[in-house]
């Protein structure tokens, strides 16, 4: 008789509660059932699935056999490699949430000769969305989201702007609105990307909404969160605090000491804690103040924090300089499809104003208010912005 042989496939695992619940919920998985994978996927002794003298089965291979059934999968062993791999992946995504991990990176080559750094969030394939970053907390409000963005089959690069992270600086003479569009087609060029949908987020809107313009044919529609508005006097900045305000009014009336309040200010996050980012832009009395009571922020606006500071202070001067430069904000009727979400507790820009500001609506221009969010609605009402999103991807294949 000959002697058996045994074939040995080496599987990378992880488990975390969160991800096995999920994966459980998916597939309807027993706790039976999730014992049994955990003890597979994570345990350190042998699980003998095999039949005895006499027929007799061990009762593993009959949990094994329901949890065939309920995931479709063709024998044990694709099931075994299959969930192994998507609990990993549920649990790296829960690290990027937490910052505890960073986020994929790469770099992208522009036609100008610089270069610029974005990275990769959500879902490998799927409908294509491009971040566009505010000045304070970066990607941080993206970066929470990364379950959810991967759940929902969307696939989302944030580049970041010349002048932050491990962008190139951005040249003296260059002016940053039309480096962003230059970056956006290469982005898309790149990845490939089938009409893109933009996103975005305070201050980002603004490059968003000059890239809907130029590029209608190539975008899929563009999202604006918690838009932001010019500050060129100094009662239209009183909404903003602490040291967010002072880098407005010295924009706006005393550019050459901008850099110096710059540099007090990342002084100041570093000494405060990252917190300050976002809370100098809730109103006191606002219902967002409950987002400072999660734990799990502080962590992620620190990483992207330290990542947008990674070459300097460049990128925070120049977008502060351009905010504090009056612009024509009226909504172009040839731009591509757009939905502004706005909160209602928003005092830095009243949501009064940003509609004042955009025109009346139009069939590509809506105005939603959520009188329930203030500055904060990214991280507070995410849901609404997936709502939006959804939206125009569903315009896209009409």
């Amino acid at each position: 008789m000959a002697a058996p042989a045994y074939l040995v496939e080496q599987v990378q695992t992880a488990w975390s509660e969160p991800a096995a619940t999920l994966v459980a919920e998916r597939f309807g998985f027993s706790r039976e059932d999730m014992l049994l994978l955990r003890r597979l996927l994570t345990g350190d002794d042998w699980v003998d699935l095999r039949t005895g003298t006499g027929g007799q089965r061990s009762p593993e291979l009959a949990v094994l056999a329901g949890m065939l059934t309920k995931t479709a999968a063709p024998n044990c062993p694709d099931m075994l490699r299959f969930l192994a791999y998507l609990i990993s992946q549920t649990v790296e995504d829960y690290e990027i949430a937490a910052a505890s991990v960073s986020p994929p990176q790469k770099r992208l080559s522009l036609s100008c000769g610089l270069s610029s750094h974005y990275l990769c969030f959500g879902a490998a394939r799927g409908q294509a969305v491009v971040f566009v970053h505010g000045i304070f907390d970066g990607i941080a409000g993206l970066q929470r989201l990364q379950p959810e963005l991967r759940a929902r089959g969307l696939r989302v690069l944030a580049p970041l702007r010349c002048g932050y992270g491990a962008s190139d600086r951005l040249p003296w003479q260059a002016d940053p609105v039309d480096l962003f569009v230059t970056q956006l087609e290469a982005l898309i060029d790149t990845e490939g990307l089938e009409r893109p949908i933009l996103l975005g987020h305070r201050s980002g809107c603004m490059f968003a909404a000059a890239a809907g313009r130029r590029l209608r044919d190539r975008l899929g529609g563009v999202v604006g969160v918690g838009a932001t508005l010019p500050l060129p006097s100094m009662g239209q900045a009183g909404a903003l605090r602490g040291h967010q305000r002072a880098m407005a009014l010295s924009a706006v009336h005393a550019s050459a000491v901008l850099p110096l309040v710059v540099r007090s200010w990342s002084r100041s996050v570093r000494q405060k804690g990252s917190q300050v980012l976002v809370s100098r832009q809730i109103a006191k009395d606002s219902a967002d103040r409950r987002l400072l009571a999660d734990p799990r922020l502080s962590a992620v606006l620190e990483q992207s924090h330290r990542m947008m500071m990674q070459h300097g202070r460049g990128g925070y001067e120049t977008d502060l300089r351009l905010v504090a430069r009056p612009r024509d904000t009226r909504h172009c009727t040839k731009a591509a499809p757009t939905i502004y979400l706005h909160g209602g507790e928003d005092t830095v820009t009243p949501a009064g104003r940003l509609q004042a500001a955009l025109g009346p609506g139009s069939k590509d221009l809506q105005i939603r208010v959520c009188k329930r969010a203030g500055t904060m609605l990214l991280y507070t009402q995410p849901e609404l912005v997936f709502a939006a999103i959804e939206e125009l991807r569903q315009r896209i294949t009409l």
